[in-house]
């Protein structure tokens, strides 16, 4: 097993995530947590190591739904008894979804990094 790589603490989140490809492949998947540093989501499909993708996903803030649509790189892609389970890190992360990624990882209470 390798060592841990995180390093921003992360929050579960079982939303719907739409990953978008450069071609316009469009993929349907299950996030499983998210961090200011990525999402992990869960897919019916393997996506290859380095393509990128527009992850779009929506998080409850306050009592609010908010949409998010955030480029991110697939750092890796592994096969699961449940499908694939993606790992997606944000490339280019503004201002506005990174206060509301960082709002909704507070307010899950967050996990620190290794665990």
């Amino acid at each position: 097993m390798g060592a841990e790589r995180r390093v921003f603490p992360r929050a579960a989140l079982h939303v719907r995530v739409t990953l978008t490809t450069k071609e316009t492949v469009s993929v349907d998947t299950r996030s499983k947590d998210v961090s200011i540093g990525g999402l992990c989501v869960m897919s019916p499909q393997a996506l290859p190591d380095g393509i990128e993708v527009i992850a779009k996903f929506e998080l409850l803030i306050r009592g609010k739904y908010q949409k998010l649509s955030i480029p991110a790189l697939v750092v890796h892609s592994v096969l699961t008894s449940d499908g694939f389970r993606i790992g997606l890190q944000f490339a280019q992360l503004d201002d506005s979804n990174s206060q509301a990624i960082q709002a909704f990882v507070r307010s899950a209470g967050a996990r620190p990094p290794g665990m």
